[in-house]
């Protein structure tokens, strides 16, 4: 039997999502298309096999995998691992890419943006070669459409971008890099993608801006000591809105990777003002020195 196995391991529990799987040249694989009551639990690791009944249920390589979120209970994706028939076994996970968990949710509930995820999974091995390559340069991953992309609105049967040829990769052992300038961030709108059959996503305001504008618009507040407005600004694989920690006092502007003090009632100047949505300065500035910020709403 020709089969695909995937597997989803979770910070947090939520719904079971959607998956599909392509092949290097984007042909489909096959799809689960998830659970209408299905759940996974906190910590747990996911799995499902599927036939590959979209391609004729021929042997295949998985290279692509999208997981989107059909019901409105949101995961933090923790891991993902993908092997079939042919040769393959690729895992995305913290132990090749310096990334907690990434949320998925489809009503975007609590400030959560992404309502699916696309990856090219081969370069989410341990290649030490590929490690190197992120570590020098995040923008890579964070900015390469076909390597990986947060969907602000997606669809179960939309296509993902694929590197189209495939890319290249050296062949030294453990030393596995690509070697073409494709793989390095393209700064692609989202709008730029077909949605499957269901074309009128396309026109939807959060997919023609793409998803960093509609970060740097939202202000996010948190009143939990485990969530860290340093750490989030310490982090380069971290992608978010603007952040303030009350519990820490402090703010991040994402786009900045600069910490402001919150402001209080002894501290009311060269802060950052959570009610107003605004830096406080006092006297003259340079204009880098100090964010416009023009948020368009503000979520605990």
């Amino acid at each position: 039997m020709k089969q695909t196995s995937t597997a989803i391991g979770v910070g947090s529990g939520g719904s079971v999502p959607h998956v599909a799987v392509w092949g290097e040249d984007g042909a489909l694989i096959s799809q689960f298309r998830g659970e209408a009551d299905g759940h996974i639990c906190k910590g747990e690791t996911w799995q499902t096999v599927v036939d590959n009944y979209q391609n004729g249920m021929k042997p295949a390589n998985p290279s692509y995998i999208s997981v989107v979120m059909q019901k409105n209970d949101a995961i933090c994706v923790a891991m993902i691992s993908v092997s079939g028939n042919g040769q393959t076994d690729y895992t995305f996970e913290g132990s090749n890419l310096p990334i907690r968990c990434a949320w998925l949710d489809a009503d975007h509930t609590n400030g959560i943006i992404a309502k699916g995820m696309s990856l090219h999974i081969r370069d989410f091995t341990a290649d030490s070669g590929l490690v190197q390559q992120y570590k020098n340069n995040t923008d890579r991953v964070c900015k390469n459409t076909a390597r990986m992309t947060f969907w602000p609105d997606t669809v179960p049967d939309a296509t993902v971008p694929i590197f189209s040829p495939p890319l290249q990769y050296t062949r030294n052992p453990g030393e596995g890099k690509d070697k073409g300038n494709r793989a390095y961030p393209d700064w692609t709108d989202l709008k730029g993608w077909s949605i499957g059959r269901k074309k009128r996503y396309a026109k939807d305001s959060k997919v023609r801006r793409g998803i960093y504008k509609t970060l740097s618009e939202t202000l996010v507040v948190s009143h939990f000591a485990q969530h860290s407005a340093r750490e989030m600004c310490g982090d380069p694989m971290a992608l978010s809105s603007d952040f303030a920690s009350i519990q820490e006092g402090l703010f991040c502007d994402m786009t900045l990777r600069k910490l402001w003090p919150l402001c209080t009632s002894t501290l009311t100047t060269e802060c950052f003002d959570v009610p107003n949505m605004t830096p406080s300065v006092a006297g003259p500035h340079k204009r880098s020195d100090v964010p416009s910020k023009h948020y368009s709403e503000k979520r605990p």
